[in-house]
């Protein structure tokens, strides 16, 4: 049995190594952060955030907040993969199998409750949706990623807009839906390269709210 929760924690990753197109990863948190602040259950949501992500920090950084929601804004590979940054600010690849492994290991605890698991990853990152948000749906409840590449302001705009309908209570299904939207109101081609995957058995879940007061 899936049970609300009282406080949701959002940790914001980033990664934009050198080699790659600079992204605006501030902006997109600055932006996520005023929609949830503006919204009505802001009371109800914590964001933290951590830039220039490395495999070596990953572990350490999920263990310390211990978000439900994660959500990494940085580059994927044609193959699928995510890229972070090594200590020199140099591209590393997390292999997809490894880094689903990692999500399995911290939800599958079973005595931790529903307010201490990971139950969405946001993937903003080109070629996430190939390999790597379906290997990480076996293990967390719902995962969103992006199939192709698209431009920055695509991602930033679908992002503000998927925060704020969890910030007023939306649950993750119709938050993404109007995230897709609010592309389409924009007229962006992009809108149909965001997918969102859940496992079967959530799929009651999805049409509730995490929030107990909503």
């Amino acid at each position: 049995m899936i049970t609300k929760i009282t406080l949701v924690k959002i940790l914001f990753l980033s990664a934009s190594p050198e080699g790659f197109v600079r992204l605006k990863v501030e902006e997109e948190f600055n932006m996520i952060d005023a929609r949830l602040r503006s919204s009505e259950h802001r009371e109800n949501l914590e964001l933290s955030q951590r830039h220039a992500v490395s495999l070596a920090d990953l572990q350490e950084l999920i263990l310390r907040f211990r978000p439900n929601i994660i959500h990494f804004s940085g580059h994927g590979s044609t193959q699928g993969t995510l890229v972070f940054e090594d200590s020199t600010g140099y591209p590393e690849e997390a292999p997809p199998d490894a880094l689903a492994n990692l999500f399995r290991i911290l939800n599958e605890d079973p005595a931790g409750t529903d307010e201490d698991k990971i139950r969405c990853v946001v993937l903003s990152a080109c070629y996430s949706n190939k390999k790597q948000a379906d290997a990480i749906c076996k293990h967390v409840e719902c995962v969103i990623g992006i199939s192709k590449e698209i431009e920055d302001s695509s991602a930033l705009n679908f992002a503000q807009s998927f925060y704020q309908a969890l910030g007023y209570g939306e649950n993750v299904n119709k938050a993404f839906e109007l995230g897709r939207n609010q592309l389409e109101l924009y007229d962006d081609p992009n809108a149909d390269s965001l997918g969102l995957c859940h496992r079967k058995e959530i799929d009651e879940y999805m049409g509730t709210t995490w929030f107990c007061n909503s």
